[in-house]
């Protein structure tokens, strides 16, 4: 996730984003999970184990229906792809699933 303040520095942090929004945020916090978990598929003491369970919660609508229901848009098109690779990846190696990150359970309205 960027923490730039320079808008045009930050263009190139984000994994083929054209447009740099609060949902381009969530899709690259996700993609940087994934890029995580398949890092310990190549480590001989994972920090997490192949099989375990892992849950992602996301804020955002818009990157739960990508990875569910393969959801489409003209919108970084590129990020969007490149995180549901990963998640095909992710779920090949563990028990990977992800939520909604808001909900009144949790306190918030």
């Amino acid at each position: 996730v960027v923490t730039c303040a320079d808008r045009q520095a930050a263009r190139g942090s984000y994994a083929g984003a054209t447009r740099l929004t609060n949902n381009t945020a969530e899709l690259q916090a996700i993609v940087e999970a994934l890029l995580f978990l398949l890092s310990q598929t190549d480590e001989d003491v994972p920090l997490i184990k192949p099989r375990e369970a892992i849950v992602i919660h996301s804020d955002s609508r818009y990157a739960v229906y990508a990875i569910r229901k393969r959801a489409r848009g003209a919108a970084n098109s590129i990020l969007r792809e490149f995180m549901v690779h990963l998640w095909q990846r992710a779920r090949e190696a563990f028990d990977v699933r992800i939520v909604r990150g808001t909900t009144a359970l949790q306190g918030r309205r």
